[in-house]
């Protein structure tokens, strides 16, 4: 899950090209983009304007709607990206006045206007019954959209960049020499027929020996989103993506002065014969783009395309971008970014809204 930010911002107006009361705000650093009406807030092409940004990841109360006349732009009163005269326009922007005060830019107004984030519920059909949290159980790391925070990796640092899978977050956690599951801070109770434990038992017995007590290791399950993978039909799969000590730390995604989480995945699931043991440990991983030089053109690039599974032909949902060395920043803590393609954003069915 990452934080609703719904802030006060300077943007830059730059000339649409089909349309000639329209212009396109570029907004934190031109990592967002919306399409607005200039001539309603008395801005050209090349001015820079002020207003109040609310992203696509937001739900927004009916006053706001009824205020500024907004019926047009939202779906059950949750922002959507959408094309406006073939151009990408991804959340809104409001006028300072009425209900939206005049603070500095960077002030976060979404708590005081009402404006929510978007979370879907987990299906009954998946969730099952709940128990209590076991002692040292803790929630994943929020994981921020990159476009929200592009200055927090320099030009030229390295990073690992693994494909974003869209499924439903799945966390195996070992206390007391058992195995516990959880899934948007919810602890389920064991059952065969629950949807996140028939992922996991295969490889209960493994892990119960690889893992340490108080260690949580965190994936995705697949086949229950609008983006399959190939699970049909009510089979559902796993993928692995990172690794948390009993201490707090996440193990690096790659070695760097140490075994990483790729490293503990090969040990883990490791056959005698070497290729097998990568083999099978990559089956078990969300997939590895590759190590590269952070750029904001090499992460729009990466974002964009079709997943990279073997016999699945459909887009690709993302990337997940994270130094090479562990790290924390005092805007986000832990260091890790999503970055959603901004063409499944756009398709009709789908599932992921952040």
């Amino acid at each position: 899950m990452s934080s609703l930010i719904a802030d006060i911002v300077e943007f830059d107006v730059e000339k649409h090209p089909q349309a000639d009361r329209l212009s396109i705000a570029k907004i934190k650093d031109k990592a967002w983009q919306c399409v607005f009406n200039h001539e309603q807030w008395g801005l050209k092409a090349g001015d820079t304007g002020k207003g109040l940004y609310i992203p696509i990841e937001a739900v927004i109360p009916e006053s706001l709607i009824q205020e500024h006349n907004l019926a047009n732009y939202v779906h059950k009163g949750r922002i959507r990206s959408i094309r406006l005269r073939s151009i990408l326009s991804q959340g809104l922007l409001l006028p300072i006045g009425g209900s939206i005060p005049n603070r500095p830019v960077g002030t976060n107004l979404a708590e005081e206007l009402g404006i929510l984030k978007y979370e879907p519920p987990i299906p009954m059909h998946l969730s099952g019954e709940i128990e209590r949290a076991p002692e040292g159980w803790s929630r994943y790391t929020d994981i921020e959209n990159w476009k929200n925070f592009p200055d927090i990796l320099k030009n030229g640092e390295q990073v690992f960049i693994t494909e974003k899978l869209h499924g439903a977050c799945l966390e195996v956690y070992k206390w007391e020499d058992r195995l516990w599951i959880s899934s948007k801070n919810l602890v389920l109770k064991r059952n065969n027929a629950n949807s996140y434990w028939r992922a996991v038992l295969p490889y209960e017995q493994i892990l119960l020996e690889r893992m340490e007590n108080g260690d949580h290791l965190f994936g995705e399950l697949l086949g229950v989103q609008d983006l399959k993978y190939g699970y049909e039909r009510g089979n559902v799969g796993i993928r692995f993506f990172d690794y948390m000590k009993r201490d707090g730390t996440y193990l690096n995604y790659g070695s760097y002065g140490g075994k990483g989480f790729i490293e503990w995945m090969e040990d883990t699931f490791s056959p005698d014969d070497k290729t097998s043991r990568c083999e099978e440990a990559y089956k078990l991983m969300v997939p590895f783009l590759g190590a590269f030089d952070y750029s904001a053109e090499k992460m729009e690039e990466l974002s964009k395309g079709y997943t990279t599974i073997k016999g699945v032909n459909h887009i690709r949902e993302g990337i997940v971008i994270r130094p090479m060395k562990e790290r924390f920043d005092e805007k986000i803590g832990r260091v890790i970014l999503k970055l959603i393609n901004d063409e499944y954003l756009l398709t009709e069915n789908r599932t992921e809204y952040h």
